[in-house]
């Protein structure tokens, strides 16, 4: 089944595989369901056992900047050494106070990366030197720029890695062996 993409590289692997046919949303005689969004909670509720869907339930909670922050930073308070990975969010305007907090109490005003909360492809992001050019309601993810990352030769790099998650009682989890590494075009 193809619910609702706009990638017509999705639908042209569909018909690349002999066995496969392309189904619309209404029918219920699908393996595999792809879209570019989350599937209804009536549609994973009709789901039959050996039916599989690109989205996870709730894979907001962690696609999205605002809320994967928010997971993180509550399971920071949890687990401090363990959690020391990623640098001190702020999830504004609900986090505000507790940025301003940091901000005023810099001897040196820090930098700071500001990313939209549900934005994808670099879209919107800006660094700040202090608090002052961020509002009470702005709404926006705020982080401490990390000041000296992890380099390769130079270059700010960051990795992307596949997962099928198969199921989940019992947990099933297969890596792709071919991932992505991306690297700056400029050194840092």
């Amino acid at each position: 089944m193809l619910c609702n993409t706009h990638y017509e590289v999705v639908k042209e692997a569909g018909k690349g595989f002999l066995e496969f046919h392309l189904t619309k949303r209404d029918k219920s005689d699908w393996d595999i369901s792809w879209s570019d969004g989350p599937l209804g909670i009536n549609q994973l509720k009709e789901m039959n056992f050996n039916q599989r869907t690109n989205h996870l339930p709730g894979i907001y909670n962690l696609a999205k900047k605002n809320m994967l922050g928010r997971h993180l930073m509550k399971i920071k308070k949890l687990l401090p050494d363990d959690y020391n990975f990623f640098p001190q969010t702020y999830m504004l305007p609900h986090d505000y106070r507790e940025f301003y907090e940091d901000g005023i109490s810099q001897r040196y005003p820090s930098t700071y990366i500001v990313k939209p909360e549900d934005s994808c492809q670099g879209k919107g992001i800006f660094l700040i030197k202090g608090i002052d050019q961020i509002k009470p309601n702005d709404q926006c993810v705020v982080q401490k720029y990390l000041t000296k990352p992890h380099l390769v030769d130079g270059f700010k790099y960051d990795l992307r890695i596949y997962v099928f998650v198969n199921g989940i009682n019992p947990l099933r989890i297969y890596v792709y062996n071919d991932g992505l590494a991306r690297f700056a075009t400029e050194k840092y």
